[in-house]
């Protein structure tokens, strides 16, 4: 067991290996997955994976997690429920009554 390795990586340390680690490759274009996508509708964020929607709102600082859905849309939809059965303000809403 190697004990003087510290237990949990500090940002700046986890900076100084991540460049190290490219350091090789600086120049050469990786290709990968896309980055996760962010919508312009509020509350939906693209999973990692890219096939769904996350949608979530806050409640006192806090994150509420509101579900997966199929598109930006439904999990925008999804968001202003939220925001409406909490009582939040129409000014929050994506999709706001006429």
């Amino acid at each position: 067991m190697d004990h003087d390795k510290p237990i949990r990586e500090s940002r700046c340390d986890r900076e100084e290996r991540r460049e190290r680690e490219r350091a090789p490759y600086k120049g050469v274009e990786i290709i990968g997955p896309e980055p996760a996508e962010a919508s312009w509708l509020r509350g939906g964020k693209e999973t990692p994976t890219g096939r769904r929607w996350r949608a979530t709102m806050r409640i006192g600082g806090r994150e509420v997690f509101l579900g997966l859905y199929a598109t930006a849309e439904a999990a925008a939809q999804a968001h202003d429920l939220g925001i409406l059965s909490f009582g939040g303000a129409p000014d929050d809403l994506n999709f706001p009554a006429d």
